[in-house]
């Protein structure tokens, strides 16, 4: 259980006085146990992310925790208060509210929170002319916004979309799913190293929108895919660009390997290197340190990451063969064989 509150859920708890016996909804980037902590009557969290989900997923005084980022209708018509935590990516935040704002929750209350370093103090003119939001507090460096939801919008997934056309594969891609803004030169890197017809079974971890396996299938149709991630918008992006490549694959949600029981002959990765809004190599650590416990014998893990990040004394520890496949001045593809 997350105990540690954010600077957004302090401010939130603050102002708890709005929640007494109400029915609230919370969605968006929650980091901690706050809505077990409000004097609410019933409250539904719905959460993106799959590791937060593992840890709030406990029924706490008539608290209910859902891992998607779609609501079911019923729980919208019965909300009496939506919260909505700001993420940290702007492209992100429209692209949620546009989806809140299509569903059910006319003359529900809106509160907005969250840091001001995210651009949450954008929220009021966003939303201008579906809510009246109105500055309620500010607090270390976050702002509350509260107001009435006037009207419903008309939510329409595939204009979201940005689109790519990679090596003849279509790539969608929506706000907040890494590569919206373009595609990663890190990930095209990698997969200009795929210059063999592979066979076996290949995970992808940390999928996103699913161009790496996209791309590797597209010369090694034998593959067997894996795709994982912790964001149900990028597992519901991926499902879809599989879909539209006619490609199969098993798509899951896994906090890197928490929810894998099998292994691979390659193990691919473009790895997250931040962390909310900081700079991490904590994930990529975990994936190199684990990543032998999931690979058959003479087995492969491939990845990118910065180049000024030096990895080969860690992978010696863990594998028996290391090579630098391609590198460039700001990327760096790591091979390493069990």
């Amino acid at each position: 259980m997350i105990k540690n509150l954010t600077e957004e859920s302090k401010i939130l708890l603050k102002n708890s006085i709005f929640f007494s016996n109400k029915n609230v909804l919370v969605y968006g980037d929650i980091k901690d146990n706050l809505p077990f902590l409000l004097p609410s009557q019933l409250t539904h969290i719905y959460i993106t992310k799959y590791n937060i989900w593992k840890l709030l997923n406990n029924e706490i005084k008539n608290c209910y925790v859902h891992f998607n980022f779609k609501i079911k209708e019923q729980h919208c018509y019965k909300t009496d208060i939506l919260i909505y935590y700001w993420p940290k990516d702007k492209k992100e935040a429209i692209f949620q509210l546009k989806y809140l704002f299509s569903c059910n929750f006319i003359k529900c209350l809106l509160i907005v929170v969250g840091k001001n370093i995210k651009g949450v103090r954008s929220a009021p003119k966003i939303i201008n002319n579906w809510s009246n939001l109105k500055k309620l507090d500010v607090a270390k460096h976050c702002s509350i916004y509260v107001g009435n939801i006037r009207q419903s919008i008309q939510f329409h997934i595939e204009k979201l979309f940005n689109t790519y056309v990679i090596n003849n594969m279509t790539i969608k891609i929506l706000p907040g799913v890494f590569g919206y803004k373009s595609i990663d030169q890190g990930t095209l890197l990698l997969t200009s190293t795929f210059l063999k017809n592979y066979t076996g079974k290949v995970l992808d971890v940390g999928c996103g929108s699913g161009v790496l396996s996209i791309l590797l299938f597209q010369i090694s149709s034998k593959i067997n895919l894996t795709l994982i991630d912790i964001d149900s918008i990028s597992l519901d992006n991926c499902t879809y660009n599989l879909k539209l490549n006619n490609i199969p694959g098993k798509v899951l949600a896994s906090d890197l390997f928490s929810n894998i029981n099998e292994k691979f002959d390659l193990i691919l990765s473009n790895p997250p290197l931040h962390e909310d809004i900081q700079l991490t190599t904590k994930i990529i650590k975990k994936l190199i340190v684990e990543s032998s416990q999931y690979l058959n014998k003479n087995g492969e893990l491939r990845f990118v990451t910065l180049s000024s990040l030096l990895f080969c004394k860690l992978l010696q520890t863990y594998f028996s063969k290391i090579k630098i496949l391609l590198k460039n001045r700001c990327f760096i593809v790591y091979q390493a064989f069990l």
